[in-house]
């Protein structure tokens, strides 16, 4: 593992800039996080999948250091908004495209519309899938000072999840992420027609997520033609977050199986 930190840069979306984490080499792999999270949210993850990927960890409009953007007020458009984000940072290559929650949601959706920008799709504990979902419900049930107990199976991780971010600040940026998530479930969100999909797919959750069901992996996986479902004990809704390793390991398996990695060497 190199270790390597990844760098802050910002790129214009909408007229508004967007704060963003990117490092490594190879081919492009874009995380989406959640409401609950930002894109720090990803950076426990980050120095191993650098090592075989150009990884990208962009701050949604309104969330971390992204300022919101008065454009952006749907789930159609915000999802709009990622695949120009996708095509001004990918290069012109094909992406791997990865989502947590809301960013998973994000993340289908732009897999249906526009299949032809991915190389694969990887969905972790992806919110706006399941039919009977309530994504408004679950954001007004988790109050700012609980986002751990609902993030977390072993809140006490969320520290090292979060290494720079204090108690106070992860408190805010919630309140923050759930005002943003209220407003745009309520201006148009819409549920992803999944079983459309058309691009490799892998569906990672952990087994005592307390947000959105492990139960749900393996039915959503059987509506996605050649999906594979992975479920990851004693972790909770943030599987990256909490067991970076075994998250890692699965996803590099996963990318291994689809062909040449991304660096440009072959699986074994």
């Amino acid at each position: 593992m190199s270790g390597a930190a990844p760098k802050e840069r910002t790129v214009e979306l909408e007229g508004m800039p967007v704060h963003l984490w990117e490092g490594g080499a190879g081919r492009p792999l874009l995380f989406l996080h959640g409401a609950g999270s930002i894109g720090q949210g990803w950076v426990g993850a980050f120095p191993a999948l650098s090592e075989h990927h150009r990884v990208l960890l962009p701050d949604l409009p309104g969330f971390g250091l992204s300022p919101d953007n008065p454009r952006i007020r749907t789930f159609r458009e915000l999802s709009t908004a990622v695949v120009e984000l996708l095509r001004e940072v990918s290069g012109g290559e094909k992406v791997d495209l990865m989502g947590n929650s809301m960013g998973g949601g994000v993340a289908a959706g732009i897999a249906l519309a526009h299949p032809e920008l991915l190389h694969s799709l990887l969905l972790v504990a992806p919110g706006g899938l399941y039919e009977s979902e309530d994504m408004r419900a679950e954001a007004s049930r988790v109050v700012p000072g609980e986002v751990n107990q609902w993030l977390f199976h072993r809140p006490e991780r969320a520290r090292s999840g979060f290494p720079t971010l204090t108690p106070e600040e992860v408190r805010a940026r919630w309140k923050q992420t759930r005002e943003a998530l209220n407003r745009w479930s309520t201006n148009g969100f819409v549920k992803v027609a999944y079983r459309g999909l058309k691009v490799p797919t892998l569906l990672i959750w952990g087994r005592e997520d307390r947000i959105l069901p492990s139960s749900w992996a393996p039915e959503i996986a059987e509506g996605i033609p050649g999906a594979r479902a992975v479920v990851l004990e004693d972790c909770g809704h943030v599987p990256q977050l909490e067991v970076p390793g075994p998250f890692t390991k699965v996803v590099e398996d996963y990318l291994s199986s689809l062909g040449p990695r991304a660096d440009g060497g072959r699986s074994p």
